[in-house]
């Protein structure tokens, strides 16, 4: 077993693949599809398969990725789409806790939530927290902090690295609209 529970022969298949962006679900435009594929690359590189569903209701809720294909090699992020800053932030939030996870920082052990090696909390303590008391959680803290920071870099550098893959990004570069 990795440090993240995973057995290893599923660790090394899914640290050893190739990166893929798929969307799944609402429809999303090619210019925006192009920024969140390329946004997610930045962050993950090369080591993962990524189903990004970008939904446009989600409850209370801004994003969350689930992890039950892992042994085939997929990660699936659900998402908010809206103005893409955001939507970023929120893609950068959940790929946080996927390399939380990768690193074997975050790990599950039967109904354990574990935080870098020590039993946190319990699935079902987690489930009736409120909006406060989730954000207080020491993964919650960095994900949110790595994902405005990953989101914040990528939008200062994309524009040089996206120009001239999509007229309709070239537009929102050329206008300040990202």
């Amino acid at each position: 077993m990795t440090p993240s529970g995973l057995p290893a022969r599923v660790a090394s298949r899914w640290l050893s693949r190739q990166a893929s962006v798929r969307f799944k679900g609402a429809k999303t435009g090619k210019a925006f599809r192009i920024l969140y594929r390329a946004f997610v690359e930045s962050m993950v590189g090369k080591s993962l398969t990524v189903d990004l569903h970008p939904r446009k209701s989600m409850g209370r809720q801004t994003g969350h990725v689930t992890s039950q294909d892992l042994d085939r090699g997929h990660i699936r992020i659900f998402f908010l789409t809206g103005y893409p800053p955001y939507a970023l932030r929120n893609i950068g939030h959940e790929l946080t806790h996927v390399l939380q996870y990768k690193r074997g920082d975050l790990a599950f052990e039967g109904n354990k939530i574990l935080w870098k090696g020590h039993p946190y909390m319990t699935k079902e303590e987690y489930d009736v927290l409120d909006y406060a008391g989730h954000g207080n959680l020491p993964w919650e803290a960095e994900a949110k902090r790595e994902g405005e920071a990953k989101a914040a870099a990528f939008l200062r550098s994309a524009p040089t690295a996206l120009r001239g893959k999509s007229p309709a990004l070239d537009y929102m570069f050329d206008n300040d609209l990202l």
